[in-house]
C-alpha cells in the first residue's frame, strides 16, 4: 500500500529528483524511514468542510470550573496536621501534606505555597 508524502528537503526517491514541497507516493515502509530521517512528512488528506472530529474530552467545557493547583479545599473532611518544622521536611513529604490538603502541587515550590497559605489561614482563624 502506498502513502502520500511531501518532501521536506531535496531528495531522490525511486529515481525521481524531488525538491522541498513536492508531493509523491512511497511504500509504507519507505515512508516510515523518510519521515524518521526528516526527509519527508506525511501528507494529510483533505477533509470535507465541517467534518472535523469532535474535540477531546479535555477540551470540552465543563459546567463547573476546574480547580486551581494551589487552591485549598473548601470543606476539608478532616484536619490535616502540619508540623511546626514543616519547612525542614523533605520536599516529597511537603507535597504529600499539600495533596492531603486538597491541592495538586507538582513540585516543591508549589507545595510550599500551599502550606504557607494554609498556615496563614489557620493563624488568621485562630487570631480572629
Amino acid at each position: 500500500m502506498k502513502q502520500k508524502l511531501i518532501a521536506v528537503r531535496p531528495l531522490t526517491y525511486a529515481t525521481r529528483r524531488l525538491l522541498a514541497g513536492d508531493e509523491f507516493e512511497a511504500t509504507r515502509s519507505d515512508a516510515r524511514v523518510l519521515v524518521a530521517v526528516n526527509r519527508a512528512r506525511v501528507m494529510e488528506e483533505p477533509r470535507e468542510p465541517g467534518s472535523l472530529p469532535p474535540p477531546p474530552a479535555a477540551v470540552i467545557p465543563r459546567d463547573e470550573p476546574a480547580p486551581t493547583k494551589l487552591s485549598p479545599p473548601s470543606v476539608p473532611d478532616q484536619v490535616v496536621e502540619i508540623p511546626d518544622d514543616w519547612r525542614d521536611l523533605h520536599h516529597m513529604k511537603m507535597i504529600t501534606i499539600a495533596k492531603a490538603l486538597g491541592a495538586t502541587p507538582q513540585n516543591k515550590v508549589e507545595a510550599i505555597a500551599v502550606l504557607e497559605a494554609e498556615v496563614a489561614r489557620r493563624q488568621a482563624a485562630n487570631a480572629g
